[in-house]
């Protein structure tokens, strides 16, 4: 059987390690041994959702989707031009797409996924650290404080994320698709989450890949038998 994966870096298993980023997920090849599939993973270093809909569409009109569909989207959707806002922070500033247009889009890919005859799976996406997170943009000289004037509260920025998460997971009721929640084995902040995380505060560092493995792989039986929140 194969499953076919589109999504950004943390599904593409992108580490920060030494300051350098790193592609490829080892516990990847871990999950086909296990379960016994294949594997198609068209995830992409800061993809936003219009990006992933060219992929899957170009892989539709191919006809290489699989019998499932990984969809996983929203960490680069929220995010914002933080020097922009660090210029202007007195400004108003919209993230890279916004919360109707993800919807939107999100939407149009479930759908094609269906009209293609492939179960869509959606994720909700892992939490990521605030505080780590805005000491890594602003490592090149943005004004941070400027930053924190225009959040006016550091959270801001993990609250906002999740709420992307959110939209995800109810897109997925709303369209009776099933559901992997990648956030859910994560702690939800402080310090016992930054120790699942890389330096830059959103990336999952290898202890937290390790978290989506196991969590995909205990979630994975219920995702066969159709149970997890719609029946195939």
């Amino acid at each position: 059987m194969k499953i076919s994966i589109f999504g950004d870096s943390i599904l593409e298993g992108v580490r920060l390690e030494n300051g350098k980023y790193t592609r490829g997920h080892a516990l990847m090849s871990c999950f086909e041994a296990e379960h016994g599939v294949t594997l198609d993973n068209k995830s992409k270093f800061g993809s936003t959702i219009d990006k992933g809909l060219v992929r899957l569409r170009r892989a539709a009109e191919g006809g290489s989707l699989g019998s499932y569909t990984v969809l996983e989207f929203g960490g680069n959707d929220s995010a914002y031009r933080w020097d922009e806002v660090a210029a202007r922070p007195e400004d108003e500033h919209v993230c890279a797409t916004p919360p109707e247009k993800f919807r939107e889009i999100y939407r149009e890919m479930i759908d094609l996924v269906y009209k293609n005859g492939s179960w869509p799976i959606v994720c909700t996406l892992p939490p990521i650290s605030s505080r780590l997170y805005l000491d890594h943009v602003t490592r090149g000289g943005i004004d941070k404080a400027a930053i924190l004037r225009w959040l006016g509260d550091i959270e801001a920025i993990s609250r906002w994320q999740e709420g992307y998460s959110r939209m995800a997971a109810e897109l997925a009721k709303d369209r009776g698709c099933l559901l992997l929640d990648l956030r859910a084995p994560f702690p939800p902040y402080g310090e016992e989450l930054e120790a699942c995380l890389c330096a830059d505060g959103i990336h999952p560092n290898l202890a937290g890949q390790q978290l989506i493995y196991k969590q995909a792989s205990k979630e994975w039986p219920e995702i066969m038998a159709g149970r997890n929140g719609t029946e195939k």
